[in-house]
């Protein structure tokens, strides 16, 4: 029988699993679902070359291109992704900052994103609720559901950011491929 903390790691791994096909999809307009796969460890691999003293930056967050077409957006990004019974979202208003608390999470992340010198993106699904990205670093055809001004940070519902954001303002190249119709 599964240990409760191993059903829970199995549930982030599938939710994982889930965003990167999502981001592939977004990221390719439909035409690919193999752009993203989670890291190597889930960014373990990066955190431990990191304290050897080394730099594996394409493994940080849990999040990787695995594909070149991918790169810009894990080049530019730290995807994160937090799958919890409960976000906490009354985090946003207290500023409380714990372990599991959306802006807990989030300061994490900053601080992981600012340590390699790239932006952060934090997904975060609540059990039976709809997912949402979280970021300071994105400018936007979408309008967020809420932006809390002393910390410059934006959240949005998901589907409704991937259904309206533009990829190639994240450098996707698919927007500029044309399919060629051979008239006959």
């Amino acid at each position: 029988m599964k240990t409760l903390g191993a059903r829970n790691k199995s549930k982030g791994s599938q939710f994982e699993r889930e965003i990167c096909k999502r981001l592939s999809l977004w990221f390719s307009y439909n035409q690919r679902d193999d752009l993203f796969w989670r890291s190597a460890m889930s960014g373990g691999r990066a955190t431990v070359k990191f304290k050897k003293g080394g730099d594996n930056l394409t493994q940080v967050g849990d999040i990787s291109a695995i594909d070149p077409s991918g790169a810009p957006l894990t080049d530019r990004f730290v995807i994160e992704c937090k799958n919890f019974n409960n976000v906490k979202l009354h985090s946003i208003l207290t500023g409380i900052s714990s372990k599991g608390t959306l802006i807990g999470e989030y300061n994490k992340l900053l601080t992981l994103a600012k340590s390699v010198n790239k932006l952060p993106m934090l997904i975060m699904r609540q059990k039976g609720q709809f997912e949402i990205l979280v970021s300071s670093a994105i400018n936007t055809y979408s309008s967020p559901s809420v932006i809390i001004p002393d910390r410059g940070i934006k959240i949005f519902i998901l589907n409704k950011w991937i259904d309206n954001e533009p990829p190639e303002g994240y450098g996707s190249e698919y927007g500029k491929k044309r399919v060629r119709r051979v008239k006959g």
